[in-house]
């Protein structure tokens, strides 16, 4: 890769970080993403400064071009975020589930005491008129 090849994604790599972090300040974006981004752009960056790193990898992995291998890897970091999202967005589902299913339970209790405070209320009224 070209030194201005470098420079660029290095740079991509920076602006991207302080994007990531500027999300976690604000609130936009939960502090564990925010590590596990800023974890996945050190690599990055650590294989767009380093070029051996990137030609050990295509060697590893039999790539002939190394930037395969970068793209591979983003591919497979973007299924595995898929998949924990996924699975993150499966448990939020069941776990919603539980909640409205327990509101319907407690908003039915709400109106069987309520119903019940009403018809003694009359009684009451009865008992103090005699």
């Amino acid at each position: 890769m070209s030194i201005k090849g470098q420079i660029v994604l290095a740079v991509v790599c920076v602006l991207t970080g302080l994007w990531v972090v500027h999300l976690a300040v604000r609130g936009r974006m939960s502090e564990k993403y925010c590590l596990w981004w800023l974890m996945v752009l050190a690599v990055a960056f650590a294989m767009v400064a380093i070029q051996p790193l990137v030609l050990a990898a295509a060697r590893l992995v039999g790539a002939v071009y190394p930037a395969s291998v970068l793209a591979m890897m983003g591919l497979l970091l973007l299924l595995a975020m898929a998949i924990k999202g996924s699975a993150e967005s499966s448990a939020l589902e069941r776990r919603t589930l539980i909640l409205t299913q327990e509101l319907a339970i407690l908003r039915q209790e709400v109106e069987r005491l309520s119903q019940l405070l009403t018809q003694q209320r009359p009684a009451e009224s009865d008992a103090k008129r005699e």
